[in-house]
């Protein structure tokens, strides 16, 4: 049994350090090294063409860091909020999914079709939304321990 609880911690907290390493790695390094290198029309094209990936992953990480609550509800991650409600490690991941679901499905197809003056204010809020998701994550993670 213990060793199914150790697997069970390991795939929730992997799957959110996979997810938060993705978020940095991409924003902090593949986004500029890409537009510097190709300038703004050709980094727009290669970041265009990587979104749709890195938003599955993300809910694919947080599918998998929800299942594991539902799973182990021992883990001090599972720990329910007031009156049994969903704890905050649980809704903070919930609402990380929702951000990114938002990005990826509503957010970033209008991105790629903005023209120029339109195009700033949505990369704004696709940037944002980006740093709810971290911010969400950090969360989950501070309830987990």
């Amino acid at each position: 049994m213990r060793s199914l609880r150790t697997l069970l911690a390991f795939l929730y907290f992997g799957s959110i350090g996979v997810w938060l390493g993705a978020i940095l790695f991409f924003s902090l390094t593949v986004a500029p090294a890409v537009f510097r290198l190709l300038g703004t029309e050709g980094g727009g094209r290669v970041v265009g063409a990587i979104f749709p990936t890195y938003y599955l992953h993300g809910a694919l990480a947080a599918l998998v860091s929800l299942g594991v609550l539902a799973l182990a509800p021992r883990l001090p991650a599972a720990r329910p909020g007031p009156a049994g409600s969903p704890g905050p490690a649980a809704l903070a991941l919930v609402a990380a999914l929702v951000i990114d679901l938002v990005a990826w499905w509503v957010v970033e197809p209008r991105v790629h079709a903005a023209g120029s003056p339109a195009f700033g204010t949505l990369h704004g809020l696709s940037m944002g939304l980006n740093l709810l998701v971290l911010v969400a994550l950090l969360v989950a993670l501070w309830f987990s321990v």
